[in-house]
Formats: C-alpha cells, structure tokens, sequence
C-alpha cells in the first residue's frame, strides 16, 4: 500500500475513511511535524525583528509546544506502524504506545531502534545518557496525557534527555530552544516510516 499523497502535496486524497489506517495516521504525523516547523521558524524571525519580551516568550512558548508535539508526532507514527503490521486494522484508542510496541515483529523493533540509537544527543562531560528507546515511548505517553493540562514537561525520563530537538537546562528544568546537535527522533522516525510502508508495499 504505497503511500503516494500527502498533506504536502496540497492535493485532496479522498474520503480519510478510505484510505488504509497506516496512511492516515501517517499524514496526521506530518501535518503536525509541518505545524510544529512553522510555528517555530514564524517565531524565531518575529524575535529577530522586534528582540522584545514578548517575541521571547512566544518563541519560548513555540519550544514548549514542539516538545509536546513530538509526542503527538511519535504516537501517531508508532501506530502507522503498528496499523501497517496487522492488515490495516485500526489499533484501539490508547496513548500506551508501549504496549503496541511490545507487539511488533522483532524484525521492525531492531529498524526503529537503530534509527532511535542514531539520533545521539550532543555530548558534554557534564550530560547524563539519553533516555532508552522504550523510556521515551514512556515519557511519551505520560507527556501527552498531561498535556491536555500542562505543556511545561520537560524532555527527558528521570533526567535521561530525549531527543526531541529542544536543548535543555542540564537539571531538566527549562527549555532553551533549537540547537544544532540536537537530534530530533520523531523526524527521522518520519521518514522511516515512509520508506517501510513503501518499500514493503511493492
């Protein structure tokens, strides 16, 4: 099932209810990941241009929503996955992606997690480890729950950082924004995704 449109494309795909579960949870993905991109770059160039108190805490405000928007990016992506793996079939309505996971064919599990182990936060004698794969989809699922409340979670999983894009306080406590050395896990698990339900559809 080739994935050959997407909110991108700036084209119509038809009835969302005809198309496989996997696409849709796929361009949900990506409308978010292209939602998160101008939401940051629009907030960088008004702070550019005004240098106030109020572009600071709207560019501040933009990190903290791509921090909570990599979970949404993430779960939605593990679920493509997981709805592309069993026929189609729409996985039940859960933010445990951890237990969707647990499900995958070891095969698919040892692809993710190399694609996870490539995305090395910067180093620095003072940083601790990055968070494990399955710590993330836990901080993930936590995260997203919360941040129907709160969107001040910080990215990491009892101090281990997550490679969501965002630089960090050492301590966790705060964000600072984009940063070059900062990988960000639900991009590249984008692209895989793409890539494995095209490749396996032909």
């Amino acid at each position: 099932m080739a994935m050959t449109q997407s909110p991108s494309e700036g084209q119509s795909s038809g009835n969302s209810e005809d198309r496989p579960h996997s696409v849709r949870f796929y361009e949900a993905a990506l409308l978010f990941s292209k939602v998160v991109s101008y939401g940051i770059k629009q907030s960088e160039k008004n702070l550019s241009e005004t240098k106030n108190c109020e572009t600071v805490k709207e560019l501040y405000d933009s990190y903290r929503v791509k921090a909570y928007l990599f979970t949404v990016i993430t779960e939605n992506l593990i679920k493509a996955l997981w709805a592309f793996e069993n026929s189609e079939k729409k996985p039940k309505h859960t933010h445990n992606i951890l237990e969707l996971w647990r499900k995958f064919p070891e095969k698919l599990k040892e692809q993710v997690k190399k694609v996870y182990s490539e995305c090395k936060i910067w180093t620095r004698e003072d940083e601790k480890e990055m968070a494990t794969f399955e710590e993330t989809l836990k901080w993930n699922s936590k995260t997203i729950r919360n941040g129907k409340y709160d969107l001040s979670s910080s990215p990491n999983f009892n101090g281990k950082p997550i490679p969501c894009g965002i630089k960090y306080t050492k301590d966790g406590g705060g964000l600072i924004g984009n940063a070059a050395g900062v990988p960000d896990f639900s991009q590249q698990l984008l692209e895989f995704v793409k890539n494995h339900i095209n490749s396996e559809a032909k």
